[in-house]
């Protein structure tokens, strides 16, 4: 079986686009920042077209190459990528300045209380934790207290 050619469009605005498959098509796809591409086959192609002629022909949305899904996030951590980081100071200080996110913070977090590290150390996240989420340092807690196991 001949795999079929695929085409991607894109939203080139910086608000919300909605597109439809087919005309006719009543649910059709919204296009937004966290959205932002559509896969069309190609014996889809000349429907999808038809459906989107004026988004297409003011540019609101456009072809556009087959996008790079797997973009690596700084924030993608595992229980044992967490564990050896807590193990080091200099590469828990470069980690939590790299992460974005409260989760991978948080798994810093749950490791290092596990494995029992110095307080500085555990303050050190928890501050991480309060500078990213807004919250007061005494109002921090681990995974496992959020959960009632500690």
């Amino acid at each position: 079986m001949d795999k079929e050619e695929l085409f991607f469009f894109k939203r080139n605005v910086d608000y919300v686009v909605g597109v439809r498959m087919f005309i006719g098509d009543t649910t059709g796809k919204v296009l937004s920042g966290n959205n932002p591409y559509v896969v069309v086959k190609e014996s889809e192609l000349r429907d999808f077209k038809r459906a989107n002629k004026i988004a297409i022909n003011e540019a609101l949305i456009i072809p556009t190459k087959e996008p790079d899904w797997d973009a690596d996030s700084p924030n993608a951590i595992d229980d044992e990528k967490a564990a050896e980081i807590v193990k080091n100071v200099f590469a828990l200080k470069k980690a939590l300045v790299d992460f974005t996110g409260e989760v991978p913070i948080r798994k810093l977090l749950e490791q290092a209380e596990k494995q029992h590290r110095p307080s500085k150390t555990i303050q050190l996240i928890k501050d991480r934790l309060a500078e990213i989420t807004g919250e007061d340092e005494e109002e921090v807690s681990s995974p496992g207290q959020m959960q009632g196991v500690q």
